[in-house]
């Protein structure tokens, strides 16, 4: 859960651990990373992490994408007008026409599966040992846009995996990282046709 305040037309969020700031009218997102709560540390946003997402967001079309590092632990990203998040969004559209939930729920799933094509081509043009994966992606950090189109928030979720110089255990871990983001992609998928069986 988190708390919500407008202030002149600007929109306040603390979720969680952050607050995200949404600016409509200038179209900017400010979101600030908080301490987590259970390890008392608050995550620090590279240069290089900065870097690297701006140059990923013209590989894959799906993310939001980022405008300006400001701080260690804050950023701008632009507004995205959207009508909600994909959950939200299946719930309501259980009533509609077959044919159009098909059509939709297909370009959902690519957008969903565009995380671990992409990654995988953006970490082969990072260099050996470097990986690029999301380790949070699921329907809540989708938004439907008001076109219907699909796009991918949270772009602290992406990060930037450095293996150590053994190539063996470079390639363990590797296979593990991308293990994972499968599985999360599955698991999106699976609570997409859960939300929209009923």
């Amino acid at each position: 859960m988190g708390f919500w305040e407008t202030i002149m037309d600007v929109e306040i969020i603390k979720k969680e651990q952050n607050t995200i700031t949404i600016d409509k009218a200038k179209g900017i997102v400010t979101k600030t990373l908080g301490v987590r709560p259970s390890s008392d540390n608050q995550p620090v946003l590279l240069p290089e992490w900065f870097e690297a997402y701006r140059k990923f967001q013209d590989v894959n079309p799906y993310v939001v994408r980022v405008k300006k590092l400001v701080n260690d632990h804050t950023f701008t990203m632009e507004y995205i007008p959207n009508i909600g998040t994909v959950d939200k969004w299946l719930a309501d559209r259980k009533e509609l026409n077959p044919t159009t939930n098909r059509i939709e729920t297909f370009e959902l799933i690519k957008c969903i599966t565009s995380n671990l094509t992409s990654s995988i081509e953006f970490s082969k043009s990072m260099g050996d040992g470097c990986l690029w994966v999301n380790d949070d992606i699921h329907i809540h950090n989708i938004v439907v846009c008001n076109d219907n189109s699909f796009r991918i928030i949270d772009p602290d979720s992406w990060v930037m995996w450095n293996s150590i110089n053994d190539v063996g255990l470079a390639n363990d871990q590797t296979y593990i990282k991308i293990r994972n983001m499968s599985r999360c992609i599955n698991q999106t998928i699976d609570t997409a046709y859960d939300i929209l069986r009923g």
